[in-house]
């Protein structure tokens, strides 16, 4: 198959009965990038190594069912696994999972999922748990906000809402697209 330049990230939909063996290929994926260099990324502030990334990924439940999964895959890898199902106006994200070795994976499942509430008629508004404090630090860099108590180790509620940010979002003419991301292409099959 060949691979080329895409307008749009190659994401597509999978019937929530195959979440599991996604998830499981994504554990694999990690846990054999994960045994190289044990620093993955010294330019985060809280120096994740690629040995806490695999060990996070592994505890993380997916349960699947939800009623929107989504697999971001390139080449043979799958970068990225998005499940979600509607809320009282929004689209609530039960998992949104990025192989930590690939850059802006996580942002552009992100991306996908406002379009997606988009699409179903909530304006691009989330609603989301996040685990820990690293994965709070993303989303509120993304323009989220804490929408309860933060938790001990930094997890907690949060909110989206596109329209408020527009230091990072735009409105385009299909939905929103991050500023960082107007314009530019994606790798995948052409």
């Amino acid at each position: 198959m060949p691979y080329g330049w895409n307008n749009t990230a190659p994401i597509r939909a999978v019937d929530p009965s195959d979440v599991n063996d996604i998830a499981t290929t994504l554990r694999q994926h990690v846990a054999a990038w994960g045994q190289g260099s044990e620093i993955w990324d010294n330019t985060r502030r809280y120096h994740t190594n690629k040995t806490g990334a695999v060990e996070l990924l592994q505890v993380v439940e997916i349960m699947g069912g939800e009623e929107f999964s989504y697999v971001y895959e390139y080449g043979g890898l799958v970068l990225g696994l998005l499940l979600a199902s509607d809320s009282i106006g929004c689209l609530y994200i039960a998992d949104l999972l990025a192989h930590p070795g690939t850059e802006g994976a996580g942002a552009t499942l992100l991306e996908f999922a406002v379009n997606l509430s988009h699409q179903q008629g909530y304006n691009g508004k989330l609603k989301l748990f996040s685990l820990n404090q690293n994965s709070s630090d993303f989303y509120l860099k993304m323009g989220f906000a804490r929408s309860g108590p933060i938790k001990p180790n930094g997890g907690g509620d949060m909110t989206f809402d596109p329209a408020s940010r527009d230091d990072l979002w735009a409105q385009t003419n299909d939905g929103w697209a991050l500023k960082a991301y107007v314009g530019k292409k994606f790798a995948g099959a052409t």
